[in-house]
């Protein structure tokens, strides 16, 4: 298993522009219930094209993380199967910082409207600033996960609850 380095902020205000007109990629996530709380399985579905079984293990900055391609309709019949997913569209901003890669995500209903931005990274944590682009936000990344927002995703849509964040 590799160690991710990542730290993740919640992006309340940007500038759009910056970004505007890059590529992205539409990913559908899906997990899967474990009795471990702090080790997670996900099928992650690119572009309805590409498809990886992913585990991540741990909390916080540094995680243990491990991934492997699979076919699409095995991913298919995977993520039907899951508990709680998310749809997002990821961004790769065309902003460089050595030793890391900024992307963003922007969520798909019933998450509409929230924003994630991650820098994934080999360096101290307390060095990462952030790019001008990100005019204001809150590191979460010791408190808010992908799999977190899966299952407040999945609970409001169960519930018909699709507001704007």
């Amino acid at each position: 298993m590799a160690i991710e380095n990542e730290v993740r902020f919640l992006v309340t205000k940007m500038n759009l522009r910056a970004i505007w007109g890059l590529p992205g990629w539409h990913i559908r996530q899906g997990y899967f219930d474990l009795l471990n709380p702090n080790k997670h399985l996900r099928v992650r579905i690119i572009n309805d094209e590409r498809a990886f079984l992913g585990t991540k293990e741990g909390t916080g900055h540094s995680r243990q993380e491990e991934e492997m391609p699979i076919d699409i309709e095995a991913a298919n019949f995977l993520f039907k199967q899951c508990s709680s997913f998310i749809e997002k569209t990821r961004i790769f901003p065309r902003y460089h910082v050595q030793g890391g890669t900024w992307t963003i995500d922007f969520f798909k209903k019933p998450l509409e409207g929230l924003k994630i931005a991650e820098f994934e990274h080999h360096m101290e944590r307390d060095k990462v600033k952030l790019p001008s682009w990100i005019q204001e936000a809150k590191d979460i990344t010791d408190s808010i996960s992908n799999v977190h927002l899966a299952r407040l995703a999945t609970e409001l849509r169960e519930t018909g609850q699709t507001k704007r964040l």
